[in-house]
């Protein structure tokens, strides 16, 4: 917590995913785990998010399920721009509506929105 927000830091970088033991694939993951970490918030608790893409192609995160404003959704060339390789950008809200909600890209474009979910990046 920093002044009453809680705050997370995620990275979308390049990793393996170990899908069975001593078997990995290449996967793009949040923090290096696919799927991404946890968050855990209580309803109405603001929240931020400070998210750095590491990954050769633009991308966002959608927060699926939880009412944020227009313009932290997530949705290229809708709500936001796209995140470019090596840039940070900062999502805010508060958590709303309680209930268990997932986070996943959204992609640089639709075009490419199913191939960055193929390979790893969504978390809870």
């Amino acid at each position: 917590m920093q002044n009453g927000v809680a705050e997370f830091r995620l990275s979308a970088r390049p990793t393996r995913f170990a899908y069975a033991q001593g078997k990995t694939l290449p996967a793009w993951g949040y923090n290096g785990q696919v799927p991404g970490p946890e968050i855990r918030v209580t309803e109405g608790e603001r929240v931020k998010i400070v998210f750095t893409n590491n990954l050769p192609k633009a991308t966002t995160i959608h927060w699926h399920g939880l009412n944020v404003p227009f313009d932290q959704d997530g949705v290229p060339g809708i709500s936001q721009k796209p995140i470019q390789p090596g840039e940070t950008f900062v999502y805010e809200f508060a958590a709303s509506p309680a209930g268990t909600h997932f986070y996943h890209t959204h992609g640089s474009t639709h075009g490419d929105e199913a191939m960055q979910l193929d390979l790893g990046l969504s978390g809870a």
